[in-house]
């Protein structure tokens, strides 16, 4: 089955937001949603600049970033 775009995006913020988050009392994994979108799109960005010296097409890469600052 194919995620789409939107699903992708919140894939990616949340397994960031995993790494950066923390415990609360109730062991709930607890962080900063900008944080966690910042480092996405990091992450995202540094495939597209990969893609471009390829040659290859990374729009949809492109598509992942807006979804991304949507969220």
């Amino acid at each position: 089955m194919e995620i789409t775009n939107q699903e992708r995006a919140k894939r990616l913020v949340n397994k960031f937001g995993l790494k950066i988050g923390v415990l609360n009392k109730h062991h709930e994994v607890i962080y900063d949603l900008s944080k966690a979108k910042q480092c996405a799109i990091i992450a995202v960005d540094e495939i597209i600049e990969e893609l471009k010296g390829w040659k290859i097409t990374y729009s949809y890469w492109e598509e992942i970033k807006k979804e991304i600052e949507l969220l």
